[in-house]
């Protein structure tokens, strides 16, 4: 009987998840799916056959590192690191934690609220937030 591989994938995004999801489906892989860290943790301790975390870094609740710190803790499951965070202290701090890879990537919307790319996971819906101080042009 042949053993699916699972993994985990948390992001607050759901555009995101579902994208590493959608392509991880294809390739053959079951999928969890947490959209905080709180959740990531609840999932991970219910569940002792995930293979493979894929974590964002900036995320509500519990952020990315304070979720790889508990897991480290408990286990050497591979973690993955998938974030718009792309400073060299962020991804220093990844490798400090035990995270396994560091994968950094620029958004068209790096913040995630100054609402450049409308959907309904932005705040009010889409609308621009008026405290948004990135650049998106």
């Amino acid at each position: 009987m042949e053993t699916t591989i699972k993994i985990l994938v948390v992001d607050d995004e759901s555009r995101m998840r579902k994208l590493v999801r959608d392509f991880l489906v294809k390739k053959g892989y079951e999928v969890l799916e947490a959209a905080d860290g709180e959740e990531a943790l609840d999932l991970f301790y219910a569940d002792k056959d995930i293979s493979l975390i894929i974590l964002d870094v900036m995320m509500p609740k519990m952020n990315g590192f304070e979720v790889c710190r508990e897991i480290r803790e408990h286990s050497k499951v591979p973690i993955i690191m998938l974030t718009a965070k792309s400073a060299e202290s962020d991804e220093l701090n990844g490798f400090e934690l035990g995270v396994d890879e560091y994968i950094s990537f620029q958004s068209e919307d790096p913040c995630g609220a100054c609402g450049s790319d409308p959907s309904p996971d932005k705040p009010a819906g889409g609308k621009p937030d008026p405290d948004c101080r990135c650049d998106p042009g």
